[in-house]
């Protein structure tokens, strides 16, 4: 296996290649960013190579920053050990702090961190945000100022989207740069016709360790949001307290599950008009009101624990039929039980006894 090795700077410029490794993990997520650990041989090359903040990838596989490393005896042998997490991982450094309601859930990124939109010390070099594939952004005052990589998990589980980064080689393969882009997961269970189906069962012997778990504690269906009143005494006029539910789909009596959202009441101006004299008198915008407690849907509300795990038997070639964070059907037939679950990790394991894959669902 050759592992690329990158400087990062303003051209992200391949530094060298090397093939000496003893192990690599890399863990893949789909709403959120990957980990890996890779252990080198401390030989004179690799030393020179692999270092803090330096860029590693696999070509057409994977790419991510160093953020640990530690050099070591194991088994008396000297090695280097490299963790860190795939480009798109970086994320967690950025806070939303840009952007209006209208962006996309690509274009707001750009605008926190891109290199050419993003304040200066703000910006990831020599870094482009593909916007051609995105999202609504779904931006408000709850999910303003969160961690860009919260903000796109909460977004994209809601979306079924996420985003991804990948090293653009130039024609040279020496000055690159980095791209941030976004896909939607596909559905590939047996409930839809769109795509060729993909299906993991007991009796096939491609899943194992089978669990299926059911809860209601955590589940809330229903947002009551409300406002203090808001005295005006300058103008002798109160603003009157809010209280509004939204309306769970189909629940109601026992089965509604109510979460309190407490937030400031939103202003509007009647127009009084006597004789020549016009004033305008601050009332209640209920529908204002109203429509901002759809805003709070996403981040307050929960469904109920339904899922079924296990661990997926997969070759080296599952990305031509799926990858992390798609849909996939499940079925224990000794259970009697089938369930649609998303792939929420995919772990490729290299070492000296060969190559090993396993992906785990169970993360919506």
């Amino acid at each position: 296996m050759d592992i690329y090795i990158y400087i990062y700077n303003s051209s992200a410029m391949l530094l060298g290649i090397t093939d000496v490794i003893a192990s690599l993990k890399w863990t893949k997520r789909f709403f959120r960013g990957d980990d890996f650990t890779a252990v080198f041989p401390a030989t004179e090359h690799n030393l020179s190579l692999i270092a803090k903040k330096r860029i590693i990838e696999v070509p057409n596989r994977y790419c991510g920053f160093i953020t640990s490393l530690r050099i070591t005896t194991k088994n008396s042998s000297e090695v280097i050990i490299a963790k860190g997490v795939s480009i798109d991982g970086m994320l967690s450094r950025r806070i939303i702090a840009y952007g209006n309601t209208s962006d996309s859930l690509m274009e707001l990124l750009d605008k926190n961190a891109g290199a050419a939109s993003a304040y200066l010390h703000r910006a990831f070099e020599n870094t482009v945000f593909d916007t051609d594939v995105s999202c609504e952004g779904m931006l408000s005052d709850i999910l303003r100022y969160k961690s860009a990589d919260r903000y796109v998990e909460i977004v994209g589980k809601a979306k079924g989207f996420g985003v991804k980064a990948e090293i653009v080689h130039s024609e040279d393969s020496i000055y690159n740069h980095i791209r941030f882009y976004g896909r939607y997961a596909a559905d590939r269970s047996v409930n839809q016709s769109e795509n060729t189906p993909v299906i993991f069962a007991d009796i096939y012997d491609s899943i194992s360790e089978c669990g299926y778990f059911y809860s209601e504690a955590g589940e809330v269906n229903s947002i009551v949001l409300y406002s203090d009143p808001k005295p005006d005494y300058a103008e002798n006029i109160d603003i009157p307290a809010y209280v509004g539910c939204t309306v769970p789909d189909s629940n109601t009596g026992y089965s509604v599950i109510e979460r309190a959202v407490k937030t400031e009441p939103k202003i509007k101006y009647n127009i009084v008009t006597s004789g020549e004299k016009i004033t305008y008198i601050p009332v209640l915008d209920t529908a204002a009101m109203e429509a901002e407690a759809d805003e709070y849907v996403h981040s307050n509300t929960a469904p109920p624990t339904d899922r079924m795990s296990g661990v997926l038997k997969i070759s080296e070639d599952y990305t031509e039929r799926f990858d992390v964070g798609d849909i996939v059907t499940l079925c224990c037939k000794r259970w009697g039980i089938v369930k649609h679950e998303r792939i929420c990790e995919i772990t490729e394991v290299y070492d000296a006894d060969g190559v090993s894959i396993t992906a785990v669902t169970g993360g919506k």
